[in-house]
């Protein structure tokens, strides 16, 4: 499909799905001032690369007065995505896959949101020399990534979570929070560098829900609600894999949080030399 093809329905859909949802799965406006940070501090210049369309991410490049390109293979979502904006500025769009997109451009800030999350394990490496190629000289991968990163946390299962919710239904009303218990429910179905899928957990509640174990109402105030698949790895695998093409200069966490702690970093990331 082409850009100019797509359709307002296809396109509305998706920004509708987008919109209900809140930071981890986007980013939120502290996740945003991170970035704006570390722009400044390691990019040499104001060409910047969006690999995605994350609106977010695409204001604060306008607000720095940034000469952005954004890059996804589906031309819905780059559209859905710009619907979601705040601000209005000039973009370059390009139709094409992060991992063979050639520019005879080098960008001095390729910005990537849960990019690799959506990259088999063997097939990091192969992404990583494409963005090294993007780069201009001293050029920046600011690269935000869900993964098993803390090996001691607590593990829980849908129980576990079901008694939580009875305890303090409260809990459940920040998406967080959510958020945190959904991806331990992942911990124990996968190991770290295999697919995960939020079906896992909402499966699992829908049989309880089934058997009679747990009421509508305590099934609707525990499901996420998202359906969404990638790849996490374990921290020692994350810094393994992209230690082989670039040096890792920042790591930086979100929020103190269980959340951000055991499950999300962003890495600033500089092609060794």
């Amino acid at each position: 499909m082409k850009f100019e093809e797509t359709k307002v329905e296809e396109w509305a859909r998706i920004a509708n799905w987008w919109a209900q949802f809140e930071a981890p799965w986007h980013p939120s406006q502290k996740r945003i001032e991170i970035y704006r940070r570390l722009l400044r501090k390691y990019s040499p210049g104001k060409k910047a690369l969006v690999l995605g369309a994350t609106p977010e991410i695409r204001d604060m490049l306008a607000e720095e007065k940034c000469d952005v390109t954004i890059v996804d293979q589906s031309p819905v979502m780059i559209k859905a995505m710009t619907s979601l904006r705040k601000t209005k500025s000039k973009e370059t769009f390009v139709v094409a896959n992060w991992m063979t997109y050639k520019s005879k451009e080098k960008f001095d800030a390729i910005f990537g949101d849960n990019v690799q999350n959506n990259i088999s394990k063997r097939r990091w490496v192969a992404f990583e020399k494409n963005i090294c190629n993007l780069l201009s000289k001293d050029g920046v991968f600011l690269n935000w990534e869900a993964g098993f990163y803390n090996p001691e946390m607590k593990r829980m299962d849908h129980d576990d979570i079901i008694s939580l919710y009875r305890k303090n239904p409260s809990y459940f009303d920040k998406f967080e929070n959510k958020a945190n218990l959904h991806l331990k429910i992942w911990h124990i179905y996968k190991k770290p560098g295999g697919r995960v899928d939020t079906l896992y957990s909402e499966r699992g509640l829908r049989k309880r829900l089934k058997k009679g174990l747990i009421s509508q109402k305590e099934y609707e105030g525990i499901k996420q609600g998202l359906v969404w698949r990638g790849v996490l790895l374990s921290m020692e695998d994350t810094r393994r894999l992209l230690g082989r093409v670039f040096d890792i200069v920042e790591e930086c966490i979100e929020d103190d949080t269980p959340l951000y702690n055991d499950f999300y970093r962003l890495f600033v990331l500089k092609v060794k030399k």
